[in-house]
């Protein structure tokens, strides 16, 4: 084909988008999913805020009408395949990080994942001035992701809940929760709620009576595509109206811990959250793990199943963790050096890197009375597949108002360093002898190669193939507890050692 061929085709598909663009205009809009399409409200809108389900639709008919998109996939698109939610983009307004951003006002953006063959169109809005920002194409999905393999690969499998039968597809809630609820098992009691936004949440946490923790959940994911320039911030719960609210699957689960003997050791409360179409590109499932263990020592893990709407995620869980070591105040924090432990006197962050004790511990909780909390970070050893946490952890002092509710959007999806959320909470304040929260930020990255998969999803439901990243500190408590001497009654406990 010659040059001036080329050039005159060239100039005929745009002409031809152009007015292919111009119909879109003047014709109708097709409302997403039957809605009419909503009016962004008149108050200025702020990155803070969740995409709802009407900003969603808004979003849609803004991307549906532009050219490239009109070029690409022709004018009759309908939205069953189209994924939307709270986003960030660099290199334009939609970023809250200023080194990346365009100006230092981020504004509230969406990005639409639309299916096409082997791989995916995703497009970038601005719904605080009403444009499409930006769009790429993601990398092609694994061969056996298109089309299932015929012998599957082995994954993680266990008995799953049923899902609710509310008014969403696919087992979302819509207008319902899990319920709460109180539990009592080997010494240990605690409180138990799936919250709007923030996953779910574990209060009055107690062993033997003893506080250990005043609150635990998982406020949000950042997940980011590597070798894009965009990703999702995703939440979980049961708030209706957000179009990137994950809900959960069936209810609140008990299970028991076992040992490799299979002797029950302890127990966990689970919650898994799914897309409404889990298995399909950007269709999100994550879980959540409270474990805790008959000795004392307790987890809080996060999990990511994928699957994503590309081969290179990376999942980012903020856990925020109220710790209350004997009680919430008169608790300090330490951080391992190599050959003694260093107390903290402020507010910082800190990531996970060598040097560790021996044992595996990198950083300490201690109470003035001289209950200690050592933190292990996952390096693999934790037997659920996890290949290590590559955490930030950060220290704040406790104010309520910095996540004692649910939390708006907290931080962003794609920095590649500690300002995930957190850091915004660091004031230069004292946690020496205060009430302390931990936030806790781990990083795993997807992999699809086969045989080695992790992060990744490459068939739903009803014959799930899975292969789920999972990461979380684990609190060891010092002294040990003499479990053996705690169920005895309370006056006995109290006497002195060897009476």
């Amino acid at each position: 084909m010659s040059q001036r061929t080329s050039l005159k085709l060239a100039t005929l598909t745009a002409t031809l988008a152009a007015l292919l663009f111009l119909a879109n205009i003047l014709s109708p809009a097709r409302p997403v999913r039957g809605k009419a399409a909503a009016r962004l409200t008149a108050d200025p809108l702020t990155a803070e805020q969740l995409v709802t389900q009407e900003l969603a639709e808004r979003a849609w008919q803004l991307i549906r009408r532009h050219p490239y998109v009109i070029a690409a996939l022709g004018p009759a698109l309908g939205a069953p395949d189209v994924h939307i939610n709270n986003a960030n983009v660099l290199n334009t307004p939609c970023t809250h990080n200023t080194e990346n951003a365009t100006d230092h006002t981020p504004h509230l953006c969406a990005v639409a994942v639309i299916q096409a063959a082997e791989r995916d169109l995703w497009v970038a809005v601005d719904l605080t001035e009403e444009r499409v920002v930006t769009w790429g194409w993601t990398n092609p999905m694994p061969a056996e992701s298109i089309h299932p393999h015929p012998n599957p690969l082995p994954g993680r499998e266990r008995e799953l809940p049923s899902p609710f039968q509310g008014e969403g597809p696919g087992g979302r809630v819509q207008g319902g929760c899990p319920d709460p609820g109180h539990l009592e098992r080997a010494g240990w009691s605690l409180d138990h709620e799936v919250t709007g936004t923030d996953g779910l949440r574990l209060s009055n946490v107690a062993f033997f009576g003893e506080p250990v923790l005043t609150s635990a959940k998982l406020v949000e994911w950042h997940v980011h595509y590597l070798s894009q320039s965009w990703g999702f911030l995703d939440y979980t719960g049961c708030a209706i109206g957000g179009s990137g609210l994950i809900y959960p699957y069936g209810d609140t689960q008990i299970a028991d811990l076992l040992d490799d003997d299979q002797s029950i050791i302890g127990f966990e409360v689970i919650q898994d959250f799914r897309g409404a179409e889990w298995g399909q590109d950007c269709e999100y499932r994550y879980e959540q793990h409270f474990q805790f263990y008959d000795d004392g020592r307790f987890r809080v893990v996060g999990g990511a199943f994928g699957r994503g709407c590309d081969t290179d995620a990376i999942y980012r869980p903020v856990m925020r963790i109220d710790v209350a070591a004997a009680g919430d105040d008169g608790d300090s924090f330490a951080i391992w050096d190599g050959s003694q432990w260093q107390e903290q006197a402020t507010e910082g962050w800190w990531s996970q890197a060598e040097p560790y004790t021996a044992e595996g511990y990198k950083w300490r909780v201690m109470d003035t009375g001289g209950r200690q909390w050592y933190v292990e970070p996952g390096q693999g050893q934790f037997g659920d597949g996890g290949r290590g946490d590559d955490a930030f952890i950060y220290v704040t002092q406790h104010k309520p108002e910095e996540g004692d509710d649910d939390l708006p959007m907290l931080g962003e999806c794609c920095n590649n360093d500690y300002q995930q959320g957190p850091e915004q909470y660091l004031n230069g304040e004292s946690i020496a002898g205060e009430n302390l929260v931990i936030w806790y930020v781990s990083q795993m990255v997807t992999d699809v190669t086969a045989g080695s998969e992790y992060c990744w999803t490459i068939q739903g439901e009803p014959d799930p193939i899975t292969f789920p990243c999972f990461s979380g500190p684990l609190f060891v408590p010092e002294p040990t507890y003499d479990v053996q001497r705690l169920y005895l009654p309370y006056s006995s406990r109290m006497a002195p050692i060897g009476e």
